[in-house]
């Protein structure tokens, strides 16, 4: 059966559809410098998303990795962020129409520097990310499902100071036993100091607002 997995903070199974070059901030638009500041700009809000969509909570998750070789850089660099760099988490955001299986949300830190938050980005540019995030979504998928996982790079050129970003394919049996297949994303966009990223689940396709959503937040984050 497909499961989303419970989590906070940085995510675990997302959709992170950048299908196209992202724009750059909005004229005068300012990068906030206090770490309260860039925690609000971060996360995406209910103005962010379409008006018909609901929120629920996300609850923590103690490690949203699994253990593991493949993980271990990832597992890491989100212990270490998470004890050390403030953070904030967004609601997770749903499309009642789809059966809740078009879901958005993120996270955000504030490191205490740019080389800090480059380094925590660097756990999601290095090679093992594909594979620990294949775990991630065959662990997703149950046994009777298969999952196939590929990084995104020519789509994000332009986002944010710079970024990281994956596109997984899952299909298996609902709760039904029908076959679905969902597509879930992740992308972590580094602005200055600051590290969102963010988490896309849709069926059968990209999400088509995931686009504007990704955008309108860096924005706030103030990219050049």
């Amino acid at each position: 059966m497909l499961r989303r997995s419970p989590r906070g903070g940085a995510p675990l199974l997302v959709g992170f559809v950048v299908a196209a070059l992202l724009a750059g901030p909005a004229a005068g638009a300012a990068r906030p410098t206090t770490t309260a500041g860039i925690l609000r700009a971060g996360v995406i809000t209910a103005h962010d998303v379409p008006s018909t969509w609901i929120s629920t909570p996300r609850s923590t998750a103690a490690d949203p990795f699994p253990s593991g070789a493949a993980c271990q850089a990832l597992a890491a660099a989100e212990r270490t962020a998470r004890r050390h760099a403030p953070h904030a988490s967004s609601p997770q955001f749903s499309d009642p129409q789809s059966g809740n299986t078009t879901q958005a949300d993120d996270g955000v830190y504030a490191f205490t520097s740019a080389a800090a938050a480059h380094r925590y980005l660097a756990a999601y540019q290095a090679g093992s990310a594909s594979g620990c995030l294949q775990l991630v979504l065959t662990d997703a998928v149950g046994a009777s499902g298969t999952a196939t996982i590929a990084p995104l790079t020519a789509q994000l050129v332009g986002l944010g100071d710079e970024n990281a970003g994956y596109e997984g394919t899952v299909q298996g049996a609902n709760g039904a036993g029908q076959v679905v297949a969902l597509v879930a994303d992740i992308v972590a966009a580094r602005v200055g100091r600051a590290v969102a990223v963010f988490e896309f689940l849709n069926a059968n396709s990209e999400i088509t607002a995931g686009p504007t959503i990704v955008n309108t937040v860096v924005q706030r984050l103030g990219a050049r």
